[in-house]
Formats: C-alpha cells, structure tokens, sequence
C-alpha cells in the first residue's frame, strides 16, 4: 500500500482492504486513498441516522472497478483534528454499501479512533463543536 502524508491508514482498515481480490477495485481503492491525500475534503460529508448511526465529522467516498452499477464498496474517514481545521484523514472502514457493512464497522471504531486522538466522542458534542457548518 501506498505511504500517505496526510492520509492515517490504521492495520484494522488494511486488512480490509486486502480482503477484496479484485485488482480494479484496489487500484480504485489507491485512486481515491491519493484524492483524499490531494484534498482531505474529497468524501461526501455524513451524518446521522437511525440505520447508520452518528458518523458526523465523517466522511465516505464511493470506490469499485469502473463499470455501469453503483459502486459496492465504501471508504469512511474523518478529518482530525476538526472539520473546520483538518490535517489529517484518519480512515475508519472500509467495506461493502450492501448490508451498510461499511457504515457499520465505522461507527465501531469512530470513538475509539477520536479518543486515542484525544478527541471526546462524538455524541458529546454538538455540530459546531465537530467544525461542522451548514
């Protein structure tokens, strides 16, 4: 895998990605791994729901092998230390869009990542204390 300055890739998220067989869907893994490096704010932002959770502060980026369907797979990742002053995409998941199995396993590690970031979770603070704006 390809070493990023700006981009935290943790050994949780590697194997995951190293689950995936297909050479197109790693090489569109890599593509959007270097946009975020290009531009922390390249995902789309996230929120929350009843079905996903809170993933506010969150982004996620689609990722497959080019062709005509919706993309399979999702990358998640949040901006430390804040929205508002990023320097950093600190990747939390990757996985399938079926099952939401991506979000899942985000909203697992999202906590625990911000906490060893010394940042408080999540559902403590409101959106302007994560540098959201409207």
């Amino acid at each position: 895998m390809t070493a990023f300055a700006r981009v935290v890739l943790p050994a949780h998220v590697r194997e995951q990605i190293k689950a995936v067989t297909d050479p197109a869907v790693l090489k569109a893994v890599v593509q959007a791994l270097m946009m975020i490096e290009e531009n922390l704010e390249f995902g789309v932002p996230l929120g929350t729901n009843d079905v996903t959770g809170d993933l506010r502060g969150c982004r996620k980026v689609y990722v497959d092998a080019p062709g005509p369907d919706k993309p399979r797979y999702r990358l998640v990742y949040w901006l430390s230390p804040s929205e508002a002053m990023p320097r950093k995409a600190r990747v939390l998941a990757f996985g399938e869009r079926r099952g939401l199995r991506a979000y899942d396993l985000a909203v697992g590690s999202y906590n625990a990542d911000r906490l060893s970031q010394g940042q408080p979770p999540v559902e403590q603070l409101s959106d302007a204390e994560l540098g959201l704006t409207d």
